[in-house]
């Protein structure tokens, strides 16, 4: 029986085009790339043993006994060892790969062991005056085929590590592989199952060891998602790695002076020179102007801080009669600072360098474990806020705000609360700047709004002496068009009027201000107020507060402390200026009743600090009201009643007869001395 040989020709042609295109390109070191290189030769090995094996056999005549054996044999053992390196490169993208790798390697060797012995047993194979004969046991091939194909797809199919792309493609080619196996058992004398082996390589090629998935075409490095692969598993094979992180100062203010094809034109540059000089390392290009270079072997980071200020001390040049002078901020870490799993180093080096060009701490930066725990707190803080903001765990408490003409409490502010099992209570000021990294800001806004309009719906405030409640509005929430449709919907959910909610935003450069403009122009139409928090703090001036509607200004702790430890005589002035402007002013951060007396004295409409209450839970705060409406009953009832005493004591006087000095009139338990 002679083979057809046209599939095996096709499959060869493929294999050498793929093998040779993949040694011109620029690859990752990793393990998955030197997985994918074993495949391609393993069955570029297969192939040619296939062939010469198929050809030995039509003309067996020719060959020796001897022979034919061993290139049979051969081949078998080469069958069923792709088989298993196919497994070998699906289980590279499972973390929990070697604990199931040394069972696969043991079920390897006792197949070898099975097609070894067949030279003595020919269950398998063997070779007789006829030619080459397949003996009772040649179908265990298949289920060792079988094995490793299935056992992929079961990983594949149940794990959660993988991109879409990747889970994909490794499905269809163990499909491939599975349905390539029983076109084989069918039609033996067709050598075809190398055929749907190289359509699986040229999928797995296409769908995940394309190198253009990780490269960055305006540089030609690597690019961010091939940089975190490397670097991840350096560190999960507990491999010590030098990093150095090197970005573009004012990166996307260059970007907007110079335009983005020239500034393209400065990054391909600088790829081009780092690729010249330090190619035998791994150099990406992240984006955002951060270049990178890893390295598990040592680094003189002083020579290449060295090179590095060469290539930046001169001027990009982008025509000939135009240059371009940029200037850099260097970042390195090396293995001597302690890592545990939970930490990425990419974001730590970003959060460091962020933090030195911020506090213009010069541009040579070196992470240390420091850094390591701030990065720490910073990811369990936003695994807390994630949790909290999944699960509207987020409290708000309440603030009184105290109205100093009535001397009564008629407002409240309130404020949001993380506390978390393991890390206690979290600031304000980590949690909301975690929410606002994280995209989850709106949500966490929109939680808090709708548990103050839970409280003004079930309790009635007004009888408390409470007349609005004011509600912190973040910047990024300011620029979100939909938030006053939220806004509508939650206050209509509760059949709350728009008039008791003032929302407090702090301005920020961040905010696009003909966005806050027309935002704040819709609230104000539905009745809501809107008070500019931190003022004194931040970028305000005069212009701004009189152009926007703000009702209130909140001056903030800082500023009213400063004054009252004599550092500046600031806030008379403001306070006169804000009031002529015909804004009422809250005053925060009030302590002591000196602070209330003197505040009193000044342009301050309300008052709010720690002298009246802190924050407090909504069961707290709604008894604190009571207490304080008490309170306020009592006094004014006492003035009422000193009132009416002295009115009595003048009627009295009056109507007395005039006595002699000294003499002593009682009335009503009360006594009055009388001048004669």
């Amino acid at each position: 029986m002679f083979y057809d040989y046209d599939f095996l020709f096709t499959s060869i042609c493929i294999i050498v085009l793929l093998l040779s295109y993949y040694f011109r390109r620029y690859h990752l070191p990793v393990d998955r790339n030197r997985d994918f290189l074993r495949l391609l030769i393993i069955e570029a090995v297969v192939m040619a043993l296939d062939t010469i094996s198929t050809y030995m056999d039509d003309y067996h005549a020719r060959f020796s006994i001897s022979a034919l054996y061993i290139v049979n044999l051969m081949f078998f053992l080469t069958f069923i060892t792709r088989a298993f390196f196919f497994y070998w490169y699906a289980s590279s993208f499972f973390d929990e790969r070697y604990k199931h790798r040394k069972f696969m390697i043991e079920i390897l060797a006792m197949g070898w062991v099975f097609l070894i012995s067949t030279l003595g047993l020919h269950h398998v194979f063997a070779i007789t005056a006829k030619g080459y004969v397949s003996g009772p046991f040649y179908n265990v091939l298949y289920v060792y085929n079988a094995i490793y194909f299935i056992s992929s797809l079961i990983f594949v199919t149940i794990s959660e590590q993988m991109t879409q792309r990747e889970k994909g493609t490794l499905v269809a080619y163990n499909l491939l592989l599975i349905g390539g196996s029983i076109v084989r058992y069918c039609f033996p004398w067709m050598p075809i199952m190398d055929f749907f082996c190289t359509l699986a390589l040229i999928m797995i090629y296409l769908g995940i060891q394309n190198p253009d998935l990780v490269i960055d075409r305006k540089t030609g490095l690597f690019n961010g998602t091939g940089l975190y692969y490397y670097v991840n598993e350096q560190f999960a094979k507990g491999h010590k790695l030098n990093l150095v992180m090197v970005s573009i100062d004012r990166y996307l203010g260059m970007k907007t002076i110079y335009g983005p094809v020239k500034i393209h034109q400065c990054l391909k540059q600088i790829g081009d020179e780092m690729m010249g000089e330090y190619r035998r390392y791994v150099l990406a290009y992240k984006g955002g102007g951060q270049f990178f270079l890893a390295t598990p072997e040592s680094l003189d980071v002083h020579k290449f801080m060295h090179y590095i200020d060469g290539c930046f001390r001169h001027p990009f040049r982008i025509s000939d009669d135009e240059d371009i002078y940029l200037s850099y901020c260097l970042t390195s870490f090396d293995s001597s600072v302690k890592l545990t799993d939970d930490v990425n180093v990419i974001s730590l080096m970003h959060q460091v360098n962020y933090k030195a060009q911020k506090s213009g701490n010069g541009i040579v930066n070196q992470v240390t474990n420091e850094d390591v725990d701030q990065y720490r707190r910073i990811v369990e803080v936003e695994d807390a806020v994630n949790k909290a903001v999944n699960c509207n765990l987020i409290d708000v408490y309440y603030q009184p705000i105290y109205h100093i003409k009535s001397h009564k409490i008629i407002g409240a502010e309130a404020l949001s609360r993380l506390y978390d099992e393991h890390l206690g209570f979290i600031s304000p000021e980590e949690f909301i700047a975690a929410a606002e990294r994280m995209g989850m800001i709106q949500k966490l806004g929109c939680q808090v709004l709708e548990k103050v309009c839970q409280l003004i719906s079930s309790y009635d405030l007004e009888a408390l002496g409470l007349h609005y409640i004011n509600v912190n509005l973040s910047p990024l929430q300011c620029l979100d068009e939909r938030f006053p449709e939220m806004f509508d919907l939650i206050l209509d959910r509760y059949q709350v009027d728009p008039s008791w909610i003032h929302l407090e935003i702090t301005e920020s450069t961040a905010i696009d201000m003909n966005v806050l403009s027309h935002m704040m122009n819709e609230m104000v139409k539905r009745g809501v107020e809107f008070n500019l928090d931190d003022y004194g703090t931040g970028f305000s001036n005069i212009t701004r507060i009189s152009k926007y509607p703000f009702s209130t200004i909140k001056i903030d702790l800082t500023l009213t402390w400063s004054y009252f430890k004599g550092e500046n005589q600031l806030l008379p002035h403001i306070l006169s200026m804000l009031s002529e402007m015909g804004k009422k002013v809250t005053v925060e951060g009030v302590e002591t009743k000196e602070m209330v007396e003197a505040l009193s004295n000044m342009k301050a409409d309300h008052l709010q600090g720690y002298y009246f209450s802190k924050p407090l839970p909504k069961e707290e705060f709604l008894s604190y009201l009571e207490i304080s409406l008490q309170t306020v009953s009592v006094k004014m009832e006492k003035k009422h009643d000193a009132r009416t005493q002295k009115q009595n004591a003048t009627v009295y006087q009056k109507k007395t007869k005039r006595t002699t000095q000294g003499e002593v009139v009682l009335n009503n338990k009360e006594e009055y001395c009388l001048e004669s």
